[in-house]
């Protein structure tokens, strides 16, 4: 059982989380402080994209980054708790093969529109907590490790806690609340001389040179902001404008698209830092770009 100091350490990161500012702020808090207090060491967060998937949003412990990976509903361990909308806890990975197949393994594909999923190497322990409101799956926290047996009861439970916390915030949020995007203030990279940038309109992906960078709803939304800084030099947007253009076809209800912002712009700073999403005011935020770049349109020609 948890003892006094494991239940102020709770405490703590729940606090954290309310006092945060904004919805990134909030994730960052809960994502450091459960591996600060509680020493989850590999954690991720993911929330769903449509029915069919869950994308990853942030992640502590992974070298090699990850943000936008995609798992399946129903695939691996992440996959079992979200379609299940029951946590998932694995204590041997050797004794659960069919279930580990696949955090890692179902998302490695040929498809250049993947992002490599992270994980560890003889992992032997994992847990998937979804946090679950008006029977919809709203994020899914997920940890491992290369000890057996690492995650108790009391460990899920923890998870839970701070799993439902965050729920209720990205569920909740006003719709003109600020975001706060405090990112680490990355070294710009040696940007390309001019840069080709791909839209796909089928699937909303979008590329910079071979490189895929996202697609879907966040990929919609780069198309836009890189359309009208390309053709208007415009880098000042807000999240209003986003939600009153129906070429991004956010839903009426519930779109999610504070999450969206902070899958992008962390996914240009992990990848592509010479590409940037700054917040810039209530409902604000800045396009930041230090190369020139060539827009091309790929178009649905499908009957």
């Amino acid at each position: 059982m948890r003892t006094r100091e494991h239940i102020l350490d709770l405490v703590a990161i729940s606090q954290g989380i309310s006092h945060a500012d904004s919805l990134d702020s909030r994730i960052r808090a809960a994502v450091e402080g459960l591996k600060t207090r509680f020493h989850f060491e590999h954690l991720m967060l993911l929330i769903p994209e449509g029915t069919d998937n869950l994308l990853m949003i942030a992640s502590h412990g992974y070298p090699g980054g990850g943000i936008g990976a995609e798992v399946r509903f129903g695939a691996g361990v992440i996959g079992a708790a979200a379609a299940r909308q029951t946590s998932v806890n694995i204590t041997m990975m050797q004794r659960s093969l069919a279930l580990h197949q696949a955090a890692a393994g179902d998302t490695h594909t040929a498809s250049d529109t993947r992002i490599a999923f992270p994980g560890l190497v003889n992992v032997q322990s994992q847990v998937a907590v979804p946090a679950v409101i008006e029977g919809e799956v709203v994020l899914v926290l997920f940890a491992e490790d290369m000890q057996i047996g690492r995650f108790k009861e009391d460990d899920v439970q923890c998870l839970q806690l701070i799993a439902n916390q965050l729920a209720a915030f990205i569920r909740y949020a006003p719709t003109n609340e600020e975001q706060t995007l405090s990112q680490a203030d990355a070294a710009k990279s040696a940007a390309p001389g001019t840069l080709t940038v791909r839209y796909f309109e089928a699937d909303g992906s979008v590329f910079f040179g071979d490189d895929y960078v996202v697609k879907s709803l966040p990929g919609r939304i780069l198309f836009k902001l890189l359309s009208e800084y390309k053709c208007q030099r415009r880098t000042e947007f807000t999240k209003k404008e986003l939600r009153l253009d129906p070429a991004l076809k956010l839903p009426p209800v519930r779109d999610n698209l504070d999450t969206r912002l902070i899958l992008l712009s962390r996914r240009l700073d992990e990848r592509f830092p010479y590409a940037r999403i700054r917040p810039s005011g209530r409902g604000r935020f800045s396009v930041e770009i230090d190369t020139p770049f060539e827009l091309h349109h790929q178009r649905d020609t499908a009957s």
